[in-house]
């Protein structure tokens, strides 16, 4: 089976275009949500980020969103540690996915950091998707995001640039193009490729 990473900043459109690569029938794993999961359910993970950030990083309900995004956006080496934790359990789980994929051609790994991590090796093929940072900053104010958890967030990335240069497929997500063209394209060659 092929595996393609698809990455962009926050804010970029990466879960538009998983949405669209699902309706083709590709499964896509999105690491995001399965990294809340997991952070939540898995109990080795659970007790090796408390050790690290502290009770605090618990209610009774769940993760302490709030909190975690205070000391890890402030401290590069404890947000560098907590990613590392929280990675290994996400690969490990998406090699799981994988082999429930079994009967398809290819699968999909969304993530925002996958080259930051230098996990592209991982990957047959990478996919950025890229939108102007003004666009991806209306689209986090909407969603309810500061203006400084915005910056921290995009200061954590690297740059659309730099992603675009390393990636095998480019998705351009500024209201002008058509992501549904470039995704159906772009499939459509992994397809003549790999058939």
């Amino acid at each position: 089976m092929i595996s393609v990473g698809l990455t962009g900043g926050i804010g970029s459109g990466k879960s538009t275009v998983a949405k669209v690569f699902s309706v083709l029938d590709v499964p896509v794993y999105n690491s995001d949500e399965r990294a809340k999961y997991l952070m939540n359910h898995d109990q080795e993970l659970t007790k090796r980020i408390k050790e690290l950030l502290s009770e605090d990083a618990y209610t009774s309900k769940g993760l302490n969103n709030n909190f975690i995004a205070e000391k890890i956006f402030s401290d590069s080496d404890l947000r560098n540690s907590l990613n590392n934790l929280v990675h290994k359990s996400v690969l490990q789980d998406y090699e799981n996915y994988l082999k429930m994929q079994s009967d398809k051609l290819y699968a999909i790994q969304e993530s925002a950091i996958l080259f930051e991590e230098g996990y592209e090796k991982l990957y047959d093929l990478m996919i950025t998707v890229s939108s102007p940072v003004e666009i991806r900053t209306n689209r986090l104010k909407a969603r309810g995001m500061s203006e400084k958890d915005i910056r921290n967030r995009m200061e954590s990335q690297w740059s659309d640039e730099e992603k675009v240069k390393r990636a095998d497929f480019v998705v351009v997500n500024d209201e002008n193009q058509s992501v549904l063209s470039r995704v159906l394209e772009i499939h459509n060659k992994i397809l003549a490729s790999y058939i």
